[in-house]
């Protein structure tokens, strides 16, 4: 009984001892159902965990977590809950990202011991960032891997040496190196990354100069001085890194360059000396400057301004060379200055300059230089006048010229004058009674030659003119002119219309092909006319019943277009014509071989069709040299259509178009004008496009730009202007210019073309801005002008012929209302409406100002015609057109074709 009582004991021991086991194995299953969030928010009871360590190949746990790029690391993850069992079979998925080697998100699953293990490596030095996810999981361990770059392998250059210049000058671009792994990555740290970098010649004539060694600064080094004193081709530079195998790091390596030129050598020196000649009577109207001690073929070059600014260049032929100023001396005090030159380096300036002194200026006063008169009116003066009274007399030496001087017109013959000491002018008196009786208008001119005194110079007024009016001459009193390539057609104040010209397919309108109208001629004399429109060999005009007529293109008689309909506008182009009507339609006719005409087809039109039937218009252009349209209707919706080749019709492709298409649709503009490859237009809110081939402003070159693209679209604009560049007026009345700045057209300061447009370095306000070809002129509000760019031959007035990069003043002593600028000529027109002209091209063919003088190269505004007020002035090449203030219409210049209407082909100057 007593052993029965002990073994039940012994079964409820057991038993209890069984219930306890299993309670603690259920405690730790339960334990595992413990939940943790994804995002890491805890939840009650969470006993799942993972550890993560990071092992060396070895399979020895790593301190830090780095590891050298290239080597393998091992990556150990334990699943165990809060007791330390291991958790088998859990799926676990593990991710490496980095911008070089990384392991995409990975999944696997524990063995039995709850362990994975996954090795990973990478050639790329950076820091990695790993993660774990799991369902329920909290992690343990490093979440940044650190890749840190290998050993010492290679020496690379990020920079090329490059050459190009003369022995002993410093490379324009100095050798930088970095040491490598083998990877790639930087060696920064350890003893490589500051080893000493040492440069040698490898190849190539000389040696290196400048500092050859630098201590690399975390793996980098840069040369700043490195130069090769000999001249050659095939050079290259070996960098050497040193051997830092006794502080642990790797042994030498070595890098070459690419191969570079070293330039010729230029033997540059100064000239010995620089001196300068007498010469009173020269026609240069400056010293002859000789320099000596140069070689021949030398180019040496004057300058002044303390050696600033060049005067003057010439080549030398001999030891000793001489040249002049390339414009006219001022008074005062000038120092001649000279340098040898070779390619783009120019040697010190000479040691002792020479310096010369122009005491005084003679000119002749500006009362007497230009005067009209009858013929028969007697004797008149020009006075030639000194800048100050001297001590001591002045010869000044004079000749003469004219339109018929050989034909003994003239009582006058070549001389001098004597300006006493004392005084400051002398008089000379010229009889025109000899020229009553003679036929058409002529001239004297009077010419200063030159004076007996090497220090006074001749001033900017060089020449008089003494025009002879024959009193048999009538004038045109005209109210509109136009222009072709070299005929002219005016409208008179009685309505009357008048071409003259060229007329060789019959654009006089006077019924013949191939003759020269030299005189103006009536066009339809029994019509009165208002408005002409000329281009190069047709003429269309509109009577004042609105009646349409046009002639040329070898059909020379005024042909009445469109019989029974009313024009109001005409716009006559290259090869083709269209005009809006009194009901405000657009009519083309012409050819149409790229769609000009808008017709839908390409099929030239001897008579006017309607354009778009339905719109009315109230403004057209027509390509004057192009085959593109472009109008306005009378909603202020731009329509463009024709010749598309670089995108100008502006609808978004290079097809022809064929039709008036809607360009910007959603826009209205108010102005629009058609050039050979570019479109330019003004919005309604005066903001600026432009569409097509070149420099559009829109910061870059567009070899075809198809749609309008808004130029500077925070400013608006009132004005443009095109030439070889463009210059903007903007409602604020300052200017803008971008485009080709070879000689300094755009004002901005430097020779580097624009993009863009860009502000001219003025704050004035301005009333108007031209561009011409290589240099520009605003006309400011309160009537001055400034001018910019080049000025070779004294485009600006200014006297000289230095060219500026900023807008500089123009020293007119009168305000201006108007400006015009040709291709040889710039024109204005005063406040007091006096017209002064002066050239704009070099004198190698005469130039034509209106003064008289067809062989004068004028680099100051000349007054022209002074008895007479001007209104108007137009310059279109070599021919100028003014119309006074009492409506008479005066011509001068270029004449082969009597496009100046004098009745003859002499050349009008």
């Amino acid at each position: 009984m007593r052993y029965q009582k002990r073994l039940y004991l012994y079964k409820i021991l057991l038993l209890m001892f069984y219930l306890t086991l299993t309670s603690c194995f259920l405690n730790a299953r339960i334990d595992q159902l413990g939940l943790t969030s994804t995002n890491g928010e805890k939840i009650e009871n969470s006993k799942k965990k993972v550890k993560l360590r990071i092992l060396s190949p070895v399979d020895q746990t790593l301190e830090l977590t780095s590891v050298k790029a290239g080597d393998p690391l091992v990556l150990e993850i334990l699943v165990y809950d809060s007791y330390g069992n291991p958790l088998e079979k859990e799926n676990i998925k593990i991710s490496i990202s980095g911008s070089g080697n990384s392991m995409n998100q990975l999944e696997t699953f524990t063995d039995i011991s709850g362990r994975y293990q996954e090795t990973f490596s990478s050639t790329k030095a950076e820091i990695k960032n790993l993660t774990i996810h799991g369902q329920f999981l909290s992690v343990e361990g490093p979440t940044q891997i650190i890749v840190e770059h290998g050993i010492a392998q290679n020496l690379v250059y990020i920079n090329q040496p490059v050459g190009d210049v003369e022995p002993n000058q410093i490379l324009p671009q100095q050798p930088k190196l970095e040491i490598h792994d083998a990877y790639g990555n930087k060696v920064s740290t350890g003893p490589d990354s500051q080893a000493n970098i040492s440069l040698t010649l490898h190849s190539g004539n000389g040696a290196l100069a400048g500092t050859t060694t630098f201590a690399a600064i975390e793996g980098s080094v840069e040369f700043s001085d490195i130069a090769i004193t000999a001249a050659g081709t095939g050079n290259v530079i070996r960098a050497t890194k040193e051997d830092r195998t006794p502080q642990s790091g790797t042994g030498i390596l070595t890098a070459d360059s690419s191969s570079f030129t070293i330039s010729a050598v230029a033997t540059l020196s100064a000239p010995t000396s620089i001196y300068t000649s007498s010469g009173s009577r020269d026609s240069n109207k400056s010293p002859t400057v000789y320099v000596t001690g140069v070689a021949s073929g030398d180019t040496v070059r004057l300058y002044s301004d303390n050696c600033n600014t060049q005067i003057g260049s010439v080549v030398s032929i001999s030891t000793t060379t001489y040249m002049t100023p390339s414009s006219p001396l001022s008074e005062g005090t000038h120092t001649f200055y000279a340098r040898r030159f070779n390619g783009a380096d120019t040697s010190a300036c000479i040691a002792t300059p020479y310096t010369y002194t122009v005491v005084g200026l003679v000119s002749i006063s500006e009362t007497t230089l230009i005067n009209r008169i009858l013929e028969g009116t007697g004797v008149q003066t020009v006075t030639f006048e000194l800048s100050s009274i001297k001590t001591f007399p002045v010869t000044v030496f004079y000749n003469f010229d004219g339109s018929t001087i050989n034909v003994n017109q003239y009582p006058v013959s070549n001389g001098s004058i004597i300006i006493p000491a004392g005084s400051l002018s002398a008089n000379l008196s010229l009889n025109i009674n000899a020229f009553a009786g003679t036929t058409g208008e002529t001239k004297v001119i009077v010419n200063i030659e030159g004076t007996d005194s090497d220090v006074i110079k001749i001033g900017s007024k060089q020449s008089a003119l003494i025009q002879v009016k024959d009193n048999e001459s009538t004038y045109l009193q005209a109210t509109r002119i136009t222009s072709g390539v070299a005929h002219v057609c005016a409208i008179t104040s009685t309505d009357k219309l008048y071409c003259w010209g060229e007329n060789f397919q019959g654009q006089i309108g006077q019924g013949d092909l191939y003759n020269k109208h030299r005189s103006p001629m009536t066009v339809d004399s029994s019509l009165n006319y208002t408005l002409v429109s000329a281009a190069a060999n047709t003429t269309c005009a509109i009577t004042s019943t609105g009646v349409l007529k046009c002639w040329g293109n070898n059909s020379p008689t005024p042909t009445t277009v469109d019989s029974g309909i009313s024009y109001k506008s005409v716009s006559a182009g290259p090869n083709y014509n269209c005009g809006i009507t009194s009901l405000d339609q657009i009519k083309c006719w012409g050819n149409n071989s790229n769609g000009q005409l808008g017709l839908g087809t390409t099929t030239s039109q001897a008579t006017p069709v309607i354009v778009n039937s339905g719109t009315t218009y109230k403004m057209i252009s027509t390509g004057r040299d192009s085959s593109v349209t472009c109008a306005i209707t009378s909603g202020d919706e731009l329509q463009c259509w024709g010749y598309n080749y670089y995108g100008q019709v502006g609808n978004g492709n290079t097809t022809d178009v064929l039709s008036p298409t809607v360009i910007d649709s959603g826009t209205t503009y108010k102005k629009v004008s058609v050039g050979s490859y570019i479109t330019c237009a003004i919005t309604s809110a005066n903001k600026l496009k432009c569409w097509g081939h070149g420099y559009l402003g829109n910061g870059t070159y567009s070899s075809s730009l198809s749609v309008p693209t808004a130029i500077d679209a925070s400013t608006d604009y009132s004005h443009i202007s095109v030439s070889t560049h463009i210059c903007g007026l903007t409602s604020s009345n300052s200017i803008k210019c971008w485009g080709n700045n070879s000689n300094g057209q755009l004002g901005i300061g430097t020779f580097v073309d624009a993009t863009s447009p860009t502000p001219i370095l003025s704050t004035d306000t301005f009333a108007t801005v031209t561009a011409a070809n290589g240099f520009s002129c605003g006309l400011k509000a309160s009537g001055s002008i400034l001018c910019w760019g080049q000025n070779s031959v004294g485009q600006f007035g200014y006297g000289n012929a230095y060219s500026n990069r900023v807008p500089t003043k123009v020293d007119f002593t009168e305000a201006v209302s108007e400006i015009s600028v040709g291709e040889s000529t710039f024109c204005l027109i005063d406040n007091s409406q006096k017209l002064k002209c002066h050239s704009t091209t070099y004198p190698t063919s005469s130039v034509y100002l209106g003064n008289g003088v067809p062989s004068s190269n004028k680099r100051t505004p000349v007054l022209i015609d002074p008895s007479t007020s001007y209104a108007m002035i137009s310059t279109n090449s070599d021919t100028s057109c003014g119309i006074t203030t009492t409506g008479i219409l005066k011509c001068w210049g270029v004449n082969y074709n009597g496009q100046v209407g004098t009745g003859s082909t002499q050349l009008e100057s």
